[in-house]
Parts: structure tokens; sequence; C-alpha cells
């Protein structure tokens, strides 16, 4: 599958319709007209290609939040689709990990305390081996950011 290819099938995991959705696939092909090394995440597709999860990353120095930043860290910008029966994001971001460790040591992200966006809610990052480092941000109405973390060296 080509780079085109998977990025029209990431943007799947955005809930619009219409003009919304075609104008969102645009702008993420152009923020991913950059390239990385290897590219910039694992997909979890079925037998006939259709879009089960993923999981996808930026060198900590390219991201723009208040996070930590340094050469040897790696944030993880979207942990996508699942449902209440199966699991579909754990196994991209157990392939991320195993990717990551040959070039950082550790890895970020954000995750609301209770909600899917972003990345799941906190018990799924925690479940999978990451460090709660706190909250980060909090909207009384909508959501509760937390920071969580993993060394990739453990």
């Amino acid at each position: 599958m080509s780079k085109t290819e998977n990025v029209e099938l990431t943007v799947l995991c955005l809930i619009e319709d219409g003009d919304k959705i075609l104008l969102q696939n645009r702008v993420k092909k152009d923020w991913r007209g950059y390239a990385l090394p290897g590219g910039h995440g694992f997909l979890h597709t079925d037998e006939r290609g259709n879009l089960l999860g993923g999981a996808e990353y930026l060198p900590s120095m390219l991201v723009p939040y208040d996070i930590p930043h340094s050469e040897d860290a790696a944030f993880i910008t979207c942990v996508y689709l699942s449902d209440a029966e199966y699991d579909y994001k754990s196994a991209p971001i157990k392939a991320l990990e195993q990717y990551l460790r040959k070039t950082y040591a550790r890895v970020f992200a954000v995750t609301d305390e209770n909600g899917v966006f972003p990345n799941g809610d906190l018990a799924f990052f925690t479940r999978n081996g990451y460090r709660d480092n706190g909250v980060i941000f909090e909207d009384q109405a909508y959501c509760k950011l937390h920071l969580v973390s993993k060394d990739l060296n453990e």
C-alpha cells in the first residue's frame, strides 16, 4: 500500500462527513508530507484491508504541545479505532513501541481520563504499561487530559 493510500485509510477514523472529511484528508496528507525514516506508525487492518486500528508518532522535538522535548523521546500523536468487543489498538501500539526502541529511549502520549479522544482513555495506556504523569489540561465540561509515558528500555 502506498503512503497516500495509508494516509487516506487513517483519515477514516475521523467521524465527519462530506466536505469536512475531504478537507481533513487533505490537511493530514499535507501534514504527513515530510518524511520520517520508516514511516509514521502502524496500521491494523483486516484481510480485506479495512482499517481496524492504528498508532502514529512524531519525534517529541516536532510536537508543539507542552510536553518533555528531547532527542531520545517520541510522542504518540494518535491511537485510534477499537470497539467494545475487540481491542484493535494494542497491537499497533506494541508494534510502534518495538520500532521506536531502535531510536528512542521513551515515549509520551496525551490521553483523556475517561473519554475516547484523544487516544482512548487512561486505562488503555496503564494496561499497556504507561505511567500516568498527571493532569496537564482540564475542561470541566469536556475532558481531563493526562500525560503518560513509557520507558522503552524496560
